[in-house]
């Protein structure tokens, strides 16, 4: 499959706030918003590209899989290969990954799956139609 869109996921943290430090693409999560749409049994590349010059984030996303496919930090190593839906995203490392969008309709998050980032904010709701 070749794929329709690309879509750049920038993760961060604001400085200087005490609540939702966490962001993706400059947001924290709304359970309300729908922040993503995309069509069922689509392949799309996600670069999720941290900001970060601290942390560690492991990417997960329900409901679908993905191959990675680059790190900016050097080579693919063996953790990489294969299907998966959780990536580790090393500071100020960018990940590209071709995303096999899931088949059933419905609203699915794409969240670090540090539980203190999660919770801060670090989520987003993606639909797929």
């Amino acid at each position: 499959n070749t794929a329709t869109k690309t879509r750049t996921f920038e993760l961060a943290m604001r400085e200087g706030v005490t609540m939702g430090m966490h962001t993706i693409n400059g947001k924290v999560f709304d359970m309300a918003r729908v922040d993503e749409q995309m069509p069922s049994r689509a392949t799309e590349v996600w670069e999720f590209k941290s900001l970060d010059d601290g942390a560690i984030h492991p990417m997960h996303v329900h409901g679908m899989q993905f191959q990675v496919v680059s790190r900016s930090g050097g080579p693919l190593n063996t953790n990489d290969l294969g299907w998966k839906d959780t990536v580790l995203v090393f500071p100020m490392e960018t990940v590209r990954v071709v995303t096999r969008v899931g088949t059933y309709p419905g609203l699915y998050l794409l969240h670090c799956h540090t539980l203190e980032h999660e919770d801060d904010g670090m989520m987003l709701n993606v639909q797929i139609m």
